[in-house]
């Protein structure tokens, strides 16, 4: 079995806390963070997160008035 890069872990990690295959920029910002994963990753990470059927979004709330 190959070890995953840091790219892939990551997304493998937000992809377990996806709702409904969506999340926030914060939710991508705080994993981020925690895993000290670097900025320049950026883009592989959203595709990564893309071919696992995972979207960012951030969240309206102008439905709610």
């Amino acid at each position: 079995m190959r070890k995953l890069s840091q790219t892939e872990e990551l997304a493998k990690i937000l992809a377990s806390r996806a709702r409904h295959h969506l999340l926030t920029p914060e939710q991508v910002s705080r994993a981020m963070e925690e895993q000290e994963y670097d900025v320049a990753g950026l883009d592989a990470l959203y595709e990564a997160l893309e071919a696992r059927g995972i979207r960012v979004e951030a969240v309206s709330y102008t439905h709610l008035t």
